[in-house]
């Protein structure tokens, strides 16, 4: 469990958390649009509120399409 500590407002758009219960793990796996998103939650900007937007770029794919990233930052 999480506690948002801050504003949004870096360049990655990543919510600055702090842990307040249970696993440091952030990890997470996010079906929507009939697909899996998977994405550590610390270092991704996620907006269910962006489903829309998802759908939208999920129709554009084929089933054998992949998407994954090219990087890793640190802040």
């Amino acid at each position: 469990m999480v506690n948002k500590v801050g504003h949004v407002d870096n360049e990655f758009r990543v919510l600055p958390m702090e842990l307040l219960a249970g696993d440091p793990d952030t990890l997470v796996e996010v079906l929507e649009c009939g697909c899996n998103f998977e994405f550590d939650f610390k270092d991704v900007f996620w907006n269910s509120r962006l489903v829309g937007e998802h759908h939208r770029i999920v129709q554009l794919m084929k089933p054998t399409d992949v998407v994954c990233t090219c990087g890793t930052h640190s802040l």
